[in-house]
């Protein structure tokens, strides 16, 4: 499954594997998640299974546990190698 903004509610229990742009857990997931922007776990909140985000905000009370990890996301301001070699090239021909 796929979609932009999933919230937990306290209570509320997610299986399953899900990519997200962010989410917000005050109950529990399950499953492989993967949040591209911001993975919110709020107190009392449970995240299981594994696990991938852009950015990460846990509060006191908040639980993570697994497979956990920072998703590789080239910053903004960097080109990929492939294009930047391709307008090096462009560049020397002119």
């Amino acid at each position: 499954m796929t979609g932009r903004v999933m919230e937990v509610a306290q209570g509320g229990l997610f299986k399953g594997q899900v990519e997200l742009d962010e989410a917000s857990v005050a109950g529990r997931v399950n499953g492989k998640l993967t949040v591209k922007g911001l993975l919110k776990v709020t107190a009392g909140g449970e995240v299981r299974g594994e696990i991938r985000y852009g950015e990460l905000q846990i509060e006191k009370g908040g639980v993570i546990a697994g497979d956990i990890g920072l998703l590789d996301t080239p910053s903004k301001d960097s080109k990929p190698e492939a294009e930047a070699s391709k307008m090096e090239a462009k560049t020397a021909a002119d």
